[in-house]
C-alpha cells in the first residue's frame, strides 16, 4: 500500500509540473474565485484563496487519477456526485468559521 501511495505521488508530481496541469489549475483557480466570491461574499480574499487552492487541487488529482486508471473502482456518475457533496460540504463546514 506504501508503495503505491509513493508511485501515486510522484506520478501526480510529474503531472502537476506538465504545462497542461498549470493551465487547468489556473483556469479553474480564476473560474473557482469568481464563482466563491459570488456565492461566499462575506469570506476575505485569503479564505477564498485558501479554499479554491485545496477543491481545485484537490478535485484535479481526483480526476486524474479517474481518467489514468482502467479500472477505477466507482462510476463517472457516482465519481460526480461525490465530489460535489464533497466540494459543498467542505464549502458548508468553510462559511460557519469567517
Amino acid at each position: 500500500m506504501e508503495a503505491s501511495l509513493w508511485r501515486s505521488l510522484k506520478n501526480w508530481h510529474g503531472y502537476n509540473n506538465s504545462e497542461a496541469a498549470q493551465i487547468l489549475e489556473k483556469h479553474f483557480y480564476e473560474v473557482g474565485l469568481y464563482v466563491f466570491s459570488r456565492f461566499f461574499q462575506h469570506w476575505s480574499f485569503e479564505t477564498l484563496k485558501n479554499k479554491s487552492f485545496v477543491i481545485i487541487n484537490s478535485t484535479l488529482f481526483t480526476m486524474m487519477r479517474y481518467v489514468s486508471s482502467a479500472n477505477f473502482l466507482i462510476s463517472e456518475q457516482q465519481l460526480k456526485k461525490e465530489l460535489t457533496l464533497m466540494i459543498l460540504a467542505y464549502l458548508e463546514q468553510g462559511s460557519h468559521q469567517d
